[in-house]
């Protein structure tokens, strides 16, 4: 997820209790703090989603990557990150589509480009993209039924690369919590 790279101060990595892919794209610019809801991958904070344990305006970014399909309320998951984002602030994550019900603890949704931009509709400058294709979900598919294929995988992945939006494997996002107009919040002057 190349927006990891951008991201700067203190950034909040949902569901990052564990080690993560993503782990080694973190710059040095960004103060990561590690949230979860189980206390046995020892975040640097516990908590959920929806009742995020931080006050508001108080993060600089927010990652969820591969998480919110297992949040039991999505919509008010994106809410408490809208509400501890900044000015400004940047969310990015990811959610898959194509793959197999996978609970940990639990696995709720699968969620379309629709849906995440009507769910992420409160923030500004929202990119939504998808990637894969059908031959990377028919692969996810297999691999899950039979571990033994994925030493195919280098041989498999380039042609799992190319992103066919009518069959994506999954979607990546990046938004902004819009900046507070001059005169939001005041009566009109007649």
């Amino acid at each position: 997820m190349p927006h990891i790279r951008s991201l700067r101060g203190v950034v909040l990595d949902i569901g990052g209790g564990r080690d993560s892919p993503l782990a080694r794209s973190w710059p040095a610019a960004a103060r990561r703090l590690r949230l979860d809801i189980s206390p046995r991958f020892a975040p640097d904070v516990l908590g959920d989603t929806v009742r995020l344990p931080i006050a508001d305006a108080a993060l600089d970014g927010v990652l969820i990557s591969e998480v919110l399909e297992h949040v039991w309320a999505p919509g008010a998951a994106l809410a408490e990150i809208h509400r501890v984002l900044r000015e400004g602030g940047t969310l990015c994550g990811s959610v898959p589509f194509a793959i197999g019900v996978h609970a940990d603890p639990h696995d709720y949704y699968r969620f379309t480009g629709e849906a995440l931009a009507m769910l992420l509709r409160d923030f500004d400058a929202v990119e939504i993209r998808p990637h894969g294709n059908h031959l990377g979900a028919a692969w996810r598919a297999l691999t899950s039924r039979w571990r033994w294929l994925a030493l195919l995988s280098p041989l498999i992945r380039p042609l799992c690369r190319h992103t066919d939006s009518r069959w994506p494997v999954g979607y990546t996002f990046v938004a902004r919590k819009r900046a507070a107009s001059a005169g939001a919040g005041r009566g009109v002057d007649c």
